[in-house]
C-alpha cells in the first residue's frame, strides 16, 4: 500500500518559494485610511483631527502597535511601521519541482526581486520615483511627509508600488513589448 501512495507524492525542493507583499488587512488597514485622513485634517479642522487621533490611538493599543500606557504617541511613528508592515516580503506555499510559476505567482516574485537596487542597478521602484522627482528612499524612510504637491508621501509609495506591479503584469502576462527610454 505504501509504495502505491509513492507515485503521487510531490517534489519539494529548496529554492526560493513564490513572495509576496504582506499587505495590510482589517484594523490594520482601517488604522491606515485612518491615518491618511488624520494627516489631512490636521491642518484643516484640528477638533475633528484630535477625535480621529484618538481612534486611531485606541486601535494601535487594541493591536498592540503601541504601549496601552502611553499618553502621547507619535503618530508619524505609528504611519511609519505600518508602512514597513505592508512592504514587508513574504513566502506564499513552496516551490514544486516542474510546477512554473504563472500569472500573479509570477508578477509577485519578479516584484520581489526587481523592488531593490543592486549596485549601481536601480530598483523599478526608484525609476518610478525619479520620474515624480523625489527619491524612493526618501519616500519610504518619511511615509507621513506632506509633499509639495500637498499629497502624503505614503501614498505616493502606494500609487508607485501599484504602477511597478502593473508594468510587470503588462510584460510578463500580457507580453507587451519594453520601450526603451531616450
Amino acid at each position: 500500500m505504501i509504495a502505491k501512495r509513492r507515485v503521487y507524492a510531490t517534489l519539494v525542493d529548496h529554492m526560493t518559494p513564490p513572495m509576496i507583499v504582506s499587505d495590510l488587512y482589517g484594523t490594520f488597514s482601517e488604522m491606515e485610511s485612518d491615518i491618511h485622513n488624520y494627516f489631512q485634517l490636521s491642518e484643516q479642522s484640528p477638533q475633528r483631527a484630535a477625535e480621529l487621533k484618538e481612534k486611531i490611538l485606541e486601535n494601535a493599543q487594541q493591536n498592540n502597535l503601541v504601549d496601552i500606557e502611553a499618553e502621547d504617541v507619535d503618530i508619524s511613528q505609528l504611519y511609519t511601521s505600518l508602512t514597513e508592515m505592508k512592504g514587508s516580503m513574504m513566502t506564499k506555499g513552496v516551490h514544486v519541482i516542474g510546477k512554473p510559476l504563472i500569472n500573479d505567482e509570477l508578477v509577485d516574485y519578479v516584484l520581489g526581486i526587481v523592488r531593490f537596487d543592486r549596485g549601481e542597478t536601480v530598483s523599478l521602484q526608484s525609476s518610478l520615483s525619479a520620474g515624480h522627482g523625489i527619491s524612493w528612499d526618501e519616500l519610504r524612510e518619511n511615509p507621513s511627509r506632506i509633499l509639495e504637491t500637498g499629497e502624503i508621501a505614503g501614498i505616493l509609495c502606494d500609487q508607485i508600488n501599484e504602477t511597478a506591479r502593473n508594468l510587470l503584469e503588462d510584460v510578463l502576462i500580457k507580453k507587451m513589448p519594453v520601450k526603451k527610454g531616450g
